[in-house]
C-alpha cells in the first residue's frame, strides 16, 4: 500500500497540474532508456526523459500479496533505440525496468513508484517488438532446489562442469554460405560434428559479435539452429566453441570430465515408479 501526504492527494485532485509516467530502461550493458508520456521531455532528478515515441505501454497489473506486478511494452522496431538487432542480440534480456509517476508541475512532491521489475519474454514479429516485463516479486515464482535429470545439469564450461573450453575451440573462416543457417568453415576439417550443440560467433564483418547455437554438423559446414540478425559473408572470422549433450558418455568419452557429471541416468522415472505391480528395482 502506498502512502500519500496530503499536498500529494491535493495534488492528485487538481486537474490543473501535469503528471507524466515515467519508464526507465536499464540494458543488459548499462545503457539507460528513459521514457515519458508527454509530448516534451521532462527532467526528474537531474535526468532527461524524452516522449514516448513509437513506444506503448499497457497499464502496470498490480496484484496484492506475492503475486508479481506486470506491465507489457510494445512499439517500432527500430525507434526508441529498440532494434532488431541489439533485441536479438540479447543485450535487452533481463532488462531492469522501472515505472513511476511525477507531478511536472509541482517538482517538490515526491514521484509515485508503480512498477520495479526486470525484462521477460521478448517478442519480435513484423517489424515490431513485445516486451512482457515482471515485477521482482516473479522470482518467488520460480523453483528452489535442484530437481534430478538423466542428462548433465552443468552448463559445459561452468564453475560446476570446470572443463576448460579454449583447447577445444577451432577458430577460422567462412569458406561458403549455403544458406542463411548453413555455413562451411575450414578449419573443422571434417570434424563438423564435434560442434553440434555449441555455439557460432563472428569475429569479423558486419555481423562481428552475433553468436548463434549450432543445430547440426557434418564434415565441413555447420547449421545454426536461428539465422542471425546480418548474415556473415564469406571470407569472415569465425570462432566455434564445442557442444554437449550432456550425457555420460559425452562427458566420460568426449571430455574426459566424469567425475563432474551432475545427472543420474540410473534413477528410475516416475513411470516406472507409479506403475501399479511394477517394483522400482524392476
Amino acid at each position: 500500500m502506498r502512502d500519500f501526504s496530503p499536498a500529494m492527494l491535493e495534488a492528485l485532485d487538481d486537474t490543473l497540474i501535469v503528471m507524466g509516467t515515467h519508464t526507465v530502461v536499464t540494458r543488459r550493458d548499462g545503457l539507460a532508456l528513459r521514457f515519458v508520456d508527454l509530448d516534451e521531455p521532462s527532467i526528474i532528478g537531474g535526468q532527461a526523459y524524452y516522449p514516448n515515441g513509437s513506444a506503448e505501454r499497457s497499464a502496470v497489473r498490480l496484484n496484492a500479496g506475492l503475486g508479481a506486478d506486470s506491465t507489457e511494452l510494445r512499439g517500432i522496431l527500430g525507434a526508441d533505440s529498440f532494434s532488431r538487432q541489439d533485441l536479438l542480440a540479447g543485450l535487452f534480456d533481463y532488462a531492469d525496468l522501472e515505472v513511476f509517476l511525477s507531478f511536472i508541475g509541482r517538482p517538490d512532491l515526491p514521484v509515485i513508484p508503480l512498477l520495479r521489475g526486470r525484462f521477460g519474454e521478448v517478442e519480435v514479429d513484423s517489424g515490431q517488438y513485445t516486451i512482457q516485463v515482471n515485477s521482482l516479486t516473479h522470482a518467488f515464482s520460480h523453483n528452489i532446489g535442484v530437481r534430478t535429470s538423466p542428462t548433465c545439469r552443468n552448463r559445459l564450461g561452468d564453475e560446476n562442469c570446470r572443463v576448460t573450453l579454449e583447447p577445444y575451440r577451432v577458430y577460422g573462416t567462412i569458406t561458403a554460405i549455403v544458406d542463411a543457417r548453413t555455413f562451411e568453415i575450414n578449419a573443422l576439417s571434417g570434424q563438423g560434428h564435434l560442434y553440434q550443440g555449441g555455439e557460432l560467433q563472428v569475429a569479423g564483418g558486419a555481423a562481428a559479435g552475433l553468436a548463434s547455437e549450432i543445430r547440426h554438423g557434418s564434415g565441413s559446414a555447420i547449421t545454426l539452429y536461428v539465422p542471425l540478425t546480418v548474415t556473415p559473408a564469406v571470407g569472415d572470422a569465425v570462432c566455434l566453441a564445442p557442444g554437449c549433450d550432456r550425457s555420460r558418455s559425452a562427458c566420460r568419452d568426449a571430455f574426459g570430465n566424469l567425475v563432474n557429471f551432475n545427472g543420474e541416468p540410473d534413477l528410475p522415472g516416475q513411470d516406472v515408479m507409479l506403475a501399479p505391480g511394477v517394483s522400482a528395482n524392476g
